[in-house]
């Protein structure tokens, strides 16, 4: 599970085993960031539209996708939680 990964990957990189392939990390093989950011695009137009309610739907499936998201002034950030 991501959990056990994370847990594995940090401890690995702590003993200085950093696992990189094709100059991807462990957690990048897992994600889409193109996805991740048309979904945060969509969302963004979503708020700008004042469609709070597809807003939070697009939220909830970027967790699901377990990817945090935060909305600073000008702009949107995420990360893997």
């Amino acid at each position: 599970n991501l959990h056990d990964r994370k847990t594995f990957t940090s401890a690995c990189n702590f003993l200085g085993l950093n696992f990189i392939a094709n100059n991807k990390s462990v957690d990048e093989f897992s994600i889409d960031k193109d996805l991740i950011i048309k979904l945060i695009d969509a969302r963004n137009l979503a708020r700008k539209n004042k469609d709070f309610k597809q807003a939070d739907i697009i939220r909830q499936k970027l967790n699901q996708m377990n990817i945090e998201i935060e909305d600073l002034k000008d702009k949107t950030v995420w990360k893997i939680k």
